[in-house]
């Protein structure tokens, strides 16, 4: 299965595995077949909706231990979710600067996992934030028994997530 992604004047081909590393804000993503079938719009926030997706898939499959350095960064992350105007960019630097000198993790598993809630809580609002939701799925992939299957898994929810309809409920207003 193929998609295209299309997204300010560009157009890349690529499969499930490679779907979560090439994900841009409002970019439409299409299914590639015989023909072209259009499954949706990622805005900023169904960016940040899929990154906090990923760390808690992350945190219930994958580690022993919540990381509680991430649990700021989450709750933060979700609050944005619900209300971007919600929260400043001093208060998520803030959390984050917590979460990273407070970080005191020797599991690899929860320490991945405990960077990609950082980088999720960075996606809220940094100008790279796209580069921040590929680091997610990075980590979440380097903390899996399996980094291929991870991928595959990250690229199915995104897919679900676009067919269920959701990313409607994402769209900026």
């Amino acid at each position: 299965m193929q998609f295209k992604i299309v997204s300010e004047n560009t157009q890349k081909i690529v499969d499930l595995y490679q779907l979560s590393r090439n994900i841009n804000f409002d970019s439409e993503i299409l299914l590639f077949d015989k023909k072209e079938v259009s499954l949706g719009l990622l805005s900023h926030k169904s960016i940040v909706y899929i990154a906090l997706n990923f760390v808690d898939f992350a945190i219930k499959t994958y580690s022993d231990i919540y990381p509680k350095e991430a649990i700021s960064c989450v709750n933060l992350a979700r609050k944005w979710l619900s209300d971007k105007n919600s929260i400043s960019k001093e208060e998520i630097k803030t959390v984050v600067s917590f979460s990273i000198s407070n970080s005191n993790i020797s599991n690899r598993s929860s320490s991945n996992i405990n960077y990609a809630a950082i980088y999720a809580c960075y996606t809220t609002y940094h100008s790279q934030a796209v580069s921040y939701a590929i680091d997610v799925a990075n980590s979440v992939a380097s903390a899996a028994f399996n980094k291929d299957e991870e991928f595959i898994r990250q690229g199915e929810f995104i897919l679900d997530y676009l067919k269920s309809g959701l990313y409607l409920f994402h769209l900026e207003k």
